[in-house]
């Protein structure tokens, strides 16, 4: 009895182990496709519509860059983040992928992570790109606006 339960279990950790192999050794075949330039409908200077702890957040979009400065009590922090599509180190080039379904762009670095969503909207009968954010936690979308400059 106990020659057979070994037989067993050593066949089924065989086909484990071979599944897994085959299962890692694959490559992801899904490729992303890039918009060649930001598009016209959210290009603009665009500033959060509600401030948070007195900080205030400016996007500037451009024909081939993103560039995000950060205010408190309405003094530049110092500094902008700012990512082109024409950047020579790929590590810091702006990547935008194309329109999902319902409409939100994708930016963020070509190769970095957590990109930036946005849509064009209205917000209180003025022109705002919204965005949204997930709460890890409580698992509610939040929604921000930034406001047509």
């Amino acid at each position: 009895m106990k020659h057979i339960k070994r037989f067993f279990m050593g066949t089924l950790v065989m086909i484990v182990a071979v599944t897994g192999l085959t299962v890692t050794t694959q490559q992801a075949s899904a490729k992303s496709r890039y918009l060649k330039a930001v598009p016209t409908a959210l290009r603009g200077s665009w500033v959060s519509a509600k401030a948070q702890d007195h900080y205030t957040n400016k996007f500037v979009l451009t024909k081939y860059t993103l560039t995000q400065y950060c205010y408190r009590y309405g003094k530049n922090l110092g500094g902008a983040w700012k990512i082109s599509m024409k950047s020579k180190n790929r590590n810091n080039r702006l990547g935008v992928l194309s329109k999902s379904k319902q409409g939100y762009y994708r930016f963020g670095q070509a190769h970095g992570e957590m990109p930036l969503t946005l849509k064009r909207t209205k917000y209180h009968g003025k022109a705002a790109l919204v965005t949204y954010n997930i709460n890890p936690v409580t698992h509610k979308i939040k929604h921000t606006y930034l406001l047509k400059k």
